[in-house]
């Protein structure tokens, strides 16, 4: 949001894969933010670097396994230890006895999870040989274990003869393009594979076009995730080309990989003849507005795609206006996440003309794309004749007290929305009242987020009468606002 990252100039936000933090937003003075507590003397590395818009740079850090202990377990716990890790110690193995004629398989554990363990090639060569064996295990992580190239060349020759694991976790091992290859070699010919990912690990193109070309012939997989890999727009144009014959696939992620316009193209095109694809998360990239204008081509044909997330690839008006046009006629899609992308007022007006005619859409995220409060209104008008949309996120949207106003009395007539999140816009103490106003009479919101606004004492006891009446709403972040005690007083009553 601008509150943290400003509203120009050059500004950075970092993009952070971590496995150890504790979520905080339920005790945050930030409830519309996703905080997360990490430990004191946390690592990271850097893995790569996008720049969503002009000014706004996005920074990928992952988490690294920390050289000493951060925090000391409680006395008695003893942490899985791998080092000497043999086939024997790291996977479990079914276990029969002989009862008259029949075969009895002993209980054993089919999810095995060694991430962060550091078992490093060594402990990969080991997985795999067991992996070529083992008859019992259906789900393995091994994610961040440095077990690089060679590690992840076990695995692939292992997943040629493997007949029963099914989910596979590899991410953040630093397999590099040639470990990339070995698994796209082992996809080919394996056939119980349904759920893999490989993200975090700088396969690069080489490694992407091994995986595209994988995907041609594969029958199994149905979910992939593939993100931080800079896989740049020649892995990109590899996977469309891929979508184009795969009849399998359905959830793909493919962020943060540098993917330019071209890329996103070759997506696009692949979305107009792809069949099987429900859930596509190519966030993070650069498509850019030519790209965005490919995908929304695509949804205008498309059939099965109910979920995409776009959001921070620099689409601009020009990308936000495809979108819009291809929502008009789109039948399937029912979340999309568009936000960060500076689609400004004119993109704005574009997704609320679509919404007025739009029957399938039931979550939209948008914030973050400074469509002020001509968007802010042309989004409100949309809300008084839609009937469908429960979730809408339109949080960091500059549309202050005249695009809340809209908004405000939107949610007089609208009978659909559930969840809405209207933070950090600047609203002042109008925009509070007319909030206020139309709770007294709205029956269907249940959750609102109306934190880190300007609204004033005044507007907080608009609010606060509203609650009297209203016995819908559940849920209601107000707070970092300029209510004042005797405006909290009011909503505490309540």
């Amino acid at each position: 949001s601008e509150q943290f990252l400003g509203k120009a100039g050059t500004r950075t936000l970092f993009n952070i894969e971590c496995l150890n933090g504790k979520a905080i937003k339920k005790h945050s003075h930030y409830p519309a933010e996703d905080e997360i507590l990490l430990l004191p003397a946390t690592q990271f590395e850097v893995v790569g670097r996008v720049q969503s818009a002009p000014g706004l740079n996005i920074v990928q850090l992952r988490e690294l396994k920390p050289p000493l202990l951060l925090l000391q377990p409680p006395l008695g716990y003893s942490a899985l230890s791998t080092q000497g890790a043999t086939p024997e110690t790291l996977l479990p193995h079914s276990k029969t006895t002989k009862a008259g004629n029949k075969d009895i398989s002993a209980d054993v554990d089919t999810s095995l999870s060694i991430n962060l363990q550091n078992i490093s090639s060594e402990g990969g060569k080991a997985s795999g040989e067991a992996l070529k064996v083992n008859q019992a295990l259906t789900t393995l992580n091994i994610s961040y274990n440095a077990i690089s190239s060679e590690g992840a060349k076990a695995i692939g020759e292992a997943l040629k003869v493997n007949r029963t694991l099914t989910t596979l976790h590899i991410g953040g091992n630093h397999i590099s393009p040639e470990g990339g290859k070995a698994i796209g070699e082992a996809l080919k010919v394996n056939q119980a594979l349904t759920t893999l990912n490989i993200s975090y690990n700088a396969i690069s193109s080489e490694g992407a076009k091994a995986i595209g070309e994988a995907l041609k012939v594969n029958r199994t997989l149905t979910t992939l995730n593939v993100s931080y890999n800079a896989i740049s727009s020649e892995g990109g144009k590899a996977v469309g080309e891929a979508l184009k014959v795969n009849r399998t696939l359905t959830t793909l992620h493919i962020g943060g990989n540098h993917i330019s316009p071209e890329g996103g193209k070759a997506i696009g095109e692949a979305l107009k003849v792809n069949q099987a694809l429900t859930t596509l998360n190519i966030s993070y990239n650069a498509i850019s507005s030519e790209g965005a204008k490919a995908i929304g081509e695509a949804l205008k044909v498309n059939r099965t795609l109910t979920t995409l997330n776009v959001s921070y690839n620099a689409i601009s008006s020009e990308g936000g206006k495809a979108v819009g046009e291809a929502l008009k006629v789109n039948r399937t899609l029912t979340t999309l996440h568009i936000g960060g992308n500076h689609i400004s007022p004119e993109g704005g007006k574009a997704i609320g003309e679509a919404l007025k005619v739009n029957r399938t859409l039931t979550t939209l995220h948008i914030g973050g794309n400074q469509i002020s409060p001509e968007g802010g209104r042309a989004i409100a008008e949309a809300l008084k004749l839609n009937r469908t949309l429960l979730t809408l996120h339109i949080g960091d949207n500059q549309i202050s007290s005249e695009g809340e106003k809209a908004t405000g009395e939107a949610l007089k007539i609208n009978q659909a929305l559930t969840t809405l999140n209207i933070s950090y816009n600047a609203i002042s103490s109008e925009g509070g009242k007319a909030i206020g106003e139309a709770l007294k009479v709205n029956r269907t919101l249940t959750t609102l987020h109306i934190g880190d606004n300007q609204i004033s004492p005044e507007g907080g006891r608009a609010i606060g009468e509203a609650l009297k009446v209203n016995r819908t709403l559940l849920t209601l972040h107000i707070g970092d606002n300029a209510i004042s005690s005797e405006g909290g007083k009011q909503l505490e009553k309540h």
